[in-house]
This record gives structure tokens, sequence and C-alpha cells, in this order.
């Protein structure tokens, strides 16, 4: 019976379903070190990277991890590829617009998502500006952001499921 117990306490944790990397990491999970690729896109130069990759790959996953590398969450990546890569650890602003759990068969679906992303961060960054376009919303919340941080943007990352 103790040497039962004593395996239990060894079972290895697979994640699955996980698209937390803060969880992930937090909670001794397995995860396959991927973060090479983030000291490859950031130093790639570039400003825009489209992730495609069939479902189920770890593109949230990676986007997380990606998330918290801007806010400079450098303990969750001690033990990783990344870790030691030379990067000044500071945290700059991550706009996460998340498609992945909207109900879009609706009309006004995709609208009432928005509403409620850009809402959130336009209060994060003091601004009203709901009776402007999304694309300026969007713009006046980065220019915000970066008046805010006093630092640019890292480029971009869109996150969403087609089917």
């Amino acid at each position: 019976m103790q040497k039962n117990a004593e395996n239990m306490e060894k079972l290895v944790k697979y994640p699955i379903g996980e698209q937390d990397f803060k969880s992930l990491r937090n909670s001794g999970g397995v995860y396959v070190d991927k973060t090479e690729y983030i000291a490859k896109l950031v130093s790639s130069g570039s400003k825009y990277y489209f992730l495609a990759r069939p479902r189920r790959f770890g593109k949230s996953l990676f986007l997380s991890a990606l998330r918290y590398f801007f806010e400079g969450d450098r303990a969750l990546f001690d033990g990783l590829r990344i870790y030691d890569f030379d990067w000044d650890w500071e945290e700059y602003p991550v706009l996460r617009l998340d498609l992945n759990a909207g109900m879009f068969e609706q009309p006004g679906g995709l609208e009432s998502v928005l509403e409620k992303i850009f809402s959130s961060w336009e209060r994060k960054y003091d601004l009203d500006k709901s009776e402007l376009s999304y694309p300026q919303r969007f713009e006046s919340i980065i220019e915000a952001a970066h008046r805010k941080t006093g630092k640019q943007d890292r480029g971009g990352a869109l996150e969403c499921e087609i089917f």
C-alpha cells in the first residue's frame, strides 16, 4: 500500500487543454520547452508574426508564454532555454485579443466581444473613445499604452481558431 502512495506522488502531470503558461508552470505540469522560438521571434526584428499550426498544437499556450515574457515575468522561465536570453526582462504593454470563446453565430456577437475587450483596455489606459470605430480605438489604445509605459509595442499577435 505504501508503494502505491509513493508512486501516486511521482505521477507526471500532463496538462491536457491547459492554455495558460503561468498556471502550467506553477502547477508543475509537463512543459515541452519551446521558449527558444520566443528568442528567435524577438531577435528576428519583424514586427508581425503569423503562427499557422493545426488545432490542438499549442498556439494558445505559446502565445501565453509570449505574453508573460513581454510582461517581464522572468521567474516563470527558470530552467527553460529563454531564461538566460539577453533580454531586459522589463514589462512591456500586452494587449491580448482572444476570440476563441466568442459566440459569433448571432448578429452582433463579434461587436459584443470587441466592445468588452476594448472597454477593458480603455479603462486600463484612462481613455474614453467608445464613439470611434474599432480600428481608431485600437490605435488610440496602442498610443495610450506607449504614453503610459514609455515603451513601444514589440510586435503583435492575434489569437483565434479557424475551423
